[in-house]
């Protein structure tokens, strides 16, 4: 009884509450300063509630309950209730979903294996390619000041020398761009481990040079075939990390590429061993480098095999880990772009709460509330500047749950659970264009859901609309293992069409075959994938279709594997074929470029159509969501 008394104060607190917080903030409960209770209450009750007074941040009423015959049978004095901002609500969400890099010192305890004593027992023995001249003599001596177990062999690059004569301390010369040479030159001796220091001349060069040597050495560690111990490559910058605490800026920003190198590379091959070593970029050329190297070098510092990173910076190592950020947050928000170029150019910051009612969306609009994003490779594009013309925010393959509904919309309403296209979607909420979404398939999950409009709607246009794929037909869909891929096998597979694909490393490969995918080959060797492709092809077979997304000559190379009238789709975005140059090479082959987002500004209820279609598949299991990785930015 009383609880209904104390709902009733929302009555009274209405027309308050709609002054003092417009946004629509609700008013709850919170305290009784005294309550008098005169007689029992039996019966039926009547409440009387009258606000006694208000601000911005709470209401007071007082409330008296009275029996049918008018008796007062209880009081409740100061009757307070505060208003719950939806914004500080949101507040706590928000401020949990912020990480940073936070470089921290190498403790002993954190380091129990030392890629120095991997090698075995007796002495080390390092190789040293591309070491700058001037800093030879200098690491040598301070190495056998700090350990005489440890030796080095330096070698230098000469253009054009297959083989090198390895010394201790002797001018020995190899071309640094030859993973062949590279690759015996590992084998002939049981290195413990090998560091390159070309990027530490200060004649830093071109960069695509410097990248060929490392990308030679990398490929010449991987012909090892038999490692007594484990590799352990470290590419050698100085200056090329931002540690932060206040350390110095970084001098050789140009030398950055390396980290994203070394961490690529151990996702793919983690054999390798890369490890990116930056020095100190105030230490001073030559001794100071010096000392730094003999100092990792040996055993003072014992690095755990399972880092990519190593930051030395006032005699003391630092490693990379993620700790929670402190940077403050309020409200909603959203991921914003404001210059393209890099993907460090995104940032996390606070925007103006939108609102929950009509007035938030503009006539034939929704708002949603964002549950999931799907990223494509259009997004990388984007961000990185490289999509042609202007893709807006990046983010728009999302599903969420409808929290407004502009007028003239009658197919979703709030609260039903949907999915689309919503460009700009990196947020809390976003407005969109409610012919661009549907409601999301009830067997799918809001993950799941987000990551098909783009991939599916693609695969129905090139294959369905465009090149009318049918069973029986050969079809080649290059990077299979992409998105659109993934859901192109699925297509083709569904109408009976027999599949040709091409995919990157070997794990791509045997999943597809997992699929059913009997014909395989490279997406990354244009010459190794039309060797391939003619023999899966033998005895006169051609194409009848291709999706392509590659560039170069597997576009070249595709168009000649299609037989006489066969169909090309082009769903790629950056160093394509014109028409022009297609008619030129073949006539008779017909040609598309596939481009979503130009058919769904010209036609917004045509692509309400294919979500609708891709939802019915999904819900009678005629269409299955691709594999997925799940980020929660609202995970502890």
């Amino acid at each position: 009884m009383y609880d209904g008394a104390l709902q009733l104060v929302a009555v009274a607190t209405s027309s308050h509450s709609e002054d003092d917080a417009p946004n629509g903030d609700p008013y709850l409960p919170y305290s009784v300063r005294r309550m008098v209770v005169y007689k029992p209450t039996r019966g039926c009750i009547w409440s009387h509630a009258r606000v006694t007074g208000h601000d911005k941040k709470a209401i007071t009423c007082e409330v008296e309950l009275t029996n049918s015959e008018g008796d007062v049978v209880a009081h409740l004095y100061d009757v307070i209730c505060r208003r719950l901002s939806r914004s500080a609500s949101q507040q706590r969400v928000a401020a949990q979903c912020l990480y940073e890099v936070h470089w921290s010192p190498l403790r002993v305890d954190d380091a129990p294996v030392s890629l120095l004593e991997s090698g075995g027992e007796g002495q080390s023995k390092w190789l040293v390619l591309d070491l700058p001249e001037s800093l030879a003599p200098t690491i040598y001596d301070s190495l056998k000041a700090k350990d005489a177990s440890i030796s080095l062999s330096c070698v230098w690059h000469r253009e054009g020398t297959e083989d090198a004569m390895i010394a201790a301390e002797g001018e020995s010369y190899a071309d640094l761009t030859n993973a062949v040479c590279l690759g015996k030159m590992l084998s002939a001796v049981d290195w413990s481990g090998v560091l390159y220091c070309g990027l530490l001349s200060e004649d830093k060069g071109e960069r695509s040079e410097l990248f060929a040597r490392v990308l030679a050495l990398t490929h010449g560690a991987l012909r090892i075939e038999e490692k007594p111990h484990p590799m352990n490559l470290w590419l050698v910058t100085q200056g090329a990390q931002d540690v932060g605490g206040g350390c110095r800026e970084l001098k050789h920003t140009c030398q950055s590429w390396v980290s994203g190198y070394a961490k690529s590379v151990k996702l793919e091959h983690p054999e390798a061993g890369v490890v990116h070593v930056d020095l100190d970029a105030d230490m001073a050329p030559g001794a100071g480098i010096a000392q730094q190297l003999a100092g990792l070098l040996s055993g003072q510092t014992k690095l755990p095999t399972t880092e990519v990173e190593v930051c030395v910076r006032d005699k003391e190592i630092r490693v990379p880990r993620l700790m929670r950020s402190s940077v403050p947050f309020r409200g909603p928000f959203e991921v914003d772009l404001p210059e393209r170029g890099a993907i460090s150019n995104l940032k996390l910051q606070q925007v103006a709460d939108p609102g929950r009612d009509e007035s938030s969306v503009q006539e034939g609009e929704i708002l949603v509330r964002v549950r999931a994003v799907g990223l494509n490779f259009r997004d990388v594009l984007n961000v990185m500047g490289l999509y042609p013309g202007d893709p807006g925010q990046p983010g728009s393959d999302c599903s969420g749950t409808v929290v407004a509904v502009g007028k003239n919309v009658d197919h979703v309403k709030i609260g039903d659970e949907v999915y689309g296209m919503m460009p700009g979607c990196l947020r809390m909420y976003v407005a969109v264009m409610a012919a661009l979404v549907e409601v999301k398939p009830k067997n799918l999950s809001f993950e799941d859901a987000a990551s098909l409009p783009s991939i599916f709607s693609t695969t129905e246009v090139a294959l369905g609309h465009f090149a009318k794929l049918c069973a029986g037909e050969r079809v080649l869909i290059h990077a299979a293992t992409g998105g659109v891929g993934l859901a192109a096998v699925q297509y083709a597979h569904s109408v009976g069409a027999i599949v040709y694909a091409t995919a990157g490393r070997q794990e791509k490969r045997d999943y597809l075959r997992s699929l059913g995918v009997e014909y395989v080959t490279s997406s990354r060797d244009p010459e190794e994938f039309f060797k391939d492709m003619s023999s899966f092809l033998a005895g006169g077979c051609k194409l009848d279709v291709v999706l392509n997304s590659l560039s170069g000559d597997f576009i070249k190379y595709s168009v000649d594997l299609l037989g006489p009238e066969g169909r090309f789709m082009e769903i790629g975005k950056r160093d394509i074929w014109t028409h022009d140059e297609m008619q030129a090479a073949r006539a008779d082959v017909h040609y598309e470029t596939v481009a979503l987002d130009d058919m769904i500004t010209k036609d917004p209820l045509w692509y309400g159509r294919c979500l609708q279609n891709l939802r019915d598949k999904a819900e009678a299991g005629l269409l299955h969501a691709p594999p997925i990785r799940v980020f929660q930015m609202e995970d502890e």
